[in-house]
């Protein structure tokens, strides 16, 4: 290097090539030194006058003392789209299964149903070593693989699941791959774990809890299979009857009788459910080539619940007898089987998907309730029995264009019996048949592509009452024809699309059609790696099914009766949304906002009444503009491996109207939501955790004739304070969770929960003591925009478990 000499300021540099040989050039007239280094040589230095061409500069051997370095891993890694979580660097000692850790890790969330989002968006696909073994049902496996067996957890960005459109379509939600340890995978393994135990106030009641899982991850198959029975409250989140979170998926339609429940309480449902549940489950795939696969699923749950409560209800959109008190005690049986069997070709130039599956509900309730001082007794029977096939495939053509046809159809059968309050047995059969077929071709147009769609689709419904001996045909068909121009890259991504829809409807004799133009809208902008920005906007049109149109009273329960009013006027909808989030995984931030407009014009109103103790729902002519407007909000930052944050906040409001003494009236519904968990890890051994809610609700309704609004509102609030100690082997839990309101009515609460467990090397035994304050009930009151509910829950008693898990 060439160094001015009076200013030190460097003027010129160049490399030596294998020989040592260099050239360099000169300013003019300019005095300077040459400065020679090389690691392992100690540094010389040259006048340039004196410098002669060709001459040769020989460097003395030097030894340096290179200062200590402690180079650290870091906790997130990215390599293009894919995010890396190493679960050693997340787990603490008392996570058990990959459930558990992924919740640790930031820019990633697991829901009560078991459901994980990334960046506040549901993933689209659930891998294990790169393979979907579980599709939407992935919980079995999050929930029950030991986070032991695990070595990291994958994040697939703007994950495109069909292989031949990777580079061409994106999309904008992410997928999950769990990376096993070498010692988890071509091996069979499993866990059980065998647990009993005992009520300690009121009768003693034999308590159980136990689990059997057995699994295999290999390159040519995987499966796991899962048993478990629980009779002391345990939530089963395996989601092994969720509906699809991502992909088309198939309609389905809806029993119109409900069965008993409880009223949802915001407490964990291991303090309210008394239950006596068996989970049966087993997964197969079989890799049948290099890019086909063959997959098989059974699933089945059989559930008993005891249901007891007291319920005071009080209708605001009634102006007077508009009080209902309940004392219900009943027993629910949900038993349900799922089937699927699902053969996939995934190669560069075909994706071929057929999957056949089958539902089968054999539900009922039965049990007595006082309402009103009225004795009643309760008797529900709402089956489901679904059979569907769907056929999905793309072509790659040549010169960048591919088409993609997809086709379903799908059978459901619903039968129902139900006792009213008005003492007869309400038995209807429904039979929908659903059908539908699409061809969507894509090519370029010069530096943009173009889409064109044509497909049909559409529904037979038959419903009969068996008592009264009437019968419903509805027939649905709907042509939508659609052409579109999209563009697609790293930065840019836009899209538009202009769907025409011709539908046609018939019911008892009456037909209607219709044609629908149903323009969609999206872009997407990411002007660096930390930024993600998408707008969208879309209008559809919903039509109503032979239910909703349905003018024969039909009741939902034993005290909710609904009548439609015929019409076929269906439901509009203009949504508009925005979505932004940022992430920078060097410092562990990751922050997301979705925001949603919606706007329904030409709504339809709803009169209700209370005949005696029946609750009347009929449709009007009435009708009227609604909006909503929603945001939501999320911010998780890690701050090492001691202390981690997490916000959350949601706010939503609608302005619709209701009718009040036959008069439409404006009515505003606000619900907030917010909350922040903490976790703090000051030594090996010990961690705390915390979480607050806060729940707000208010209902704002300007009465008929009078001057002030009618204002309803709620805040409750929830904290959680989770303590864990793990010396060496041992692990001890204590929970804590404190529930109060503004609303006087409604009780504080303090729950207090102590497990203590010891880990030996391939087993575990473990002892908890739930509900240690032993309280009785739980009292709670909440709002809704066509009424207000003050509930007393019945609770589980002080019970204790003991444990001994062992790996087969």
């Amino acid at each position: 290097m060439l160094f001015e000499k009076a200013t030190r300021k460097p003027l010129a540099f160049t490399r030596t090539d294998a020989d040592g040989q260099f050239t360099l050039s000169c300013p003019a007239k300019r005095s300077g030194t040459l400065i020679f280094t090389l690691l392992g040589y100690a540094k010389d230095s040259i006048d340039i006058q004196h410098f002669r061409s060709g001459q040769m500069v020989v460097l003395k051997e030097q030894s340096y003392q290179i200062k200590e370095v402690q180079i650290k891993a870091p906790r997130i890694a990215q390599r293009g789209d894919t995010l890396t979580y190493p679960v050693s660097v997340f787990k603490q000692q008392q996570d058990r299964s990959i459930a558990d850790v992924i919740a640790k890790m930031p820019g990633l969330l697991v829901n009560d149903d078991g459901s994980i989002e990334y960046q506040g968006r549901r993933i689209n696909k659930f891998y294990i070593e790169g393979l979907d073994m579980l599709g939407a049902k992935y919980a079995q496996i999050s929930e029950n693989l030991s986070a032991d067996k695990v070595k990291s957890v994958q994040v697939y960005e703007n994950h495109q699941q069909v292989k031949m459109l990777r580079g061409l379509s994106f999309s904008e939600q992410a997928a999950l791959n769990i990376v096993l340890r070498d010692d988890a995978q071509n091996i069979w393994q499993g866990v059980v774990d065998l647990g009993a135990g005992s009520s300690l106030q009121q009768d003693a009641d034999l308590l159980c809890d136990s689990r059997f899982n057995s699994m295999l991850f290999s390159r040519k198959m995987q499966t796991f299979s899962l048993y478990k029975f629980n009779n002391c409250g345990g939530e089963l989140k395996e989601g092994i009857n969720l509906r699809k979170f991502f992909g088309y998926g198939m309609p389905e339609a809806s029993n119109a009788v409900n069965p008993i429940t409880l009223n949802v309480p915001d407490l964990s449902p291991s303090r309210t459910r008394m239950n006596q549940t068996h989970l049966l489950s087993s997964n197969w795939l079989f890799k049948t080539g290099q890019d086909a696969d063959l997959r098989f699923q059974l699933s089945g749950v059989f559930e008993e619940t005891q249901v007891e409560e007291e319920v005071v209800t009080e209708y605001t959109d009634i102006a007077t007898d508009n009080r209902i008190a309940e004392y219900s005690q009943a027993r629910s049986h949900s038993n349900f089987a799922n089937g699927e069997l699902l053969y996939r070709i995934n190669s560069d130039r075909l994706y071929l998907t057929n999957n056949l599956s089958t539902h089968l509900s054999f539900d009922r309730g039965t049990g007595t309730v006082l309402v009103n001082g009225q004795q009643q007794n309760q008797y529900v029977k709402p089956h489901r029995r679904i059979v569907s096939d769907e056929l999905e495939m793309v072509n790659r053509l040549k010169n960048g264009r591919h088409l993609n046809t997809r086709a379903y159809v799908s059978y459901n059968y619903l039968p129902s019996k139900l006792q009213t309050a008005q003492g007869a047995m309400q038995e209807l059969n429904q039979q929908i048949v659903f059908w539908g077929a699409t061809t969507t071709f894509n090519h370029p147009l010069g530096k943009i592509n173009a889409q064109y769609s044509l497909g049909n689709e559409g529904l037979t419904q038959r419903m009969e009452e068996v008592a009264q001996q009437w019968a419903l045909n509805y027939v649905q068909h709907t042509t939508r024809a659609a052409v579109g121009l999209y563009d697609q890259h790293e930065r840019l991504s836009w899209n538009i699309r202009l769907p025409i829809a011709l539908l046609a409807q018939s019911l008892a004799g009456r037909k209607h059609q219709s044609v629908q133009l149903e323009p969609q809208l999206s872009v997407t902008y990411k002007p660096n790696a930390h930024w993600n920005f998408t707008t969208a906007y879309s209008y559809s049109e919903y039509p109503k099914d032979g239910l909703e149109l349905c003018q024969t009273p039909l009741f939902t329960d034993y005290l909710m009766q609904r009548i439609g009013n015929g019409r076929f006027d269906p439901l509009k909808m203009h949504l508009a949304s925005l979505y932004a989030a940022y992430k920078n995984i060097r410092y562990g931030l990751f922050a997301s906002l979705q925001t949603g407009y919606t706007y329904r014009p030409d709504g339809t109103l709803y009169a209700h009444q209370l005949d005696g103790i029946i609750y009347q729902s009929q449709a009007t002519a009435h009708r009227r503009s609604s909006r909503a407007f929603h945001v939501n909000g999320k911010l998780t930052k890690d701050f090492g491996s001691r202390f981690s944050v997490g916000l959350n906040a949601y706010f939503s409001q609608s302005h619709s109207y209701s009718l009040w003494k036959e008069t439409p009236v404006p009515n505003r519904f606000r619900n907030v939501h917010t909350s922040v968990s903490l976790s703090y890890r000051p030594c090996p051994w010990f961690s705390v955790e915390e979480k607050s809610f806060l729940f707000h609700t208010e209902n704002k309704r300007k009465q008929t004739g009078e001057n002030a609004a009618s204002v309803q509102r709620t805040n409750t609030f929830n904290h959680e304070l989770n303590f864990f100690i793990t010396p060496k082997k041992w692990v001890v839990q204590w929970k804590n969770e404190f529930y109060h309101s503004n609303d006087h009515s409604a009780s504080f609460n303090f729950f207090s929960d102590l497990s203590v467990s010891y880990q030996f090397k391939d087993s575990e035994i473990s002892l908890s003591l739930n509900n240690l304050m032993g309280n009785n009930t739980y009292e709670r009151r909440i709002v809704r925009s066509e009424f207000i509910t003050h509930t007393v829950h019945r609770l589980r008693p002080r019970e204790f478990i003991l444990k001994y898990s062992f790996a087969l």
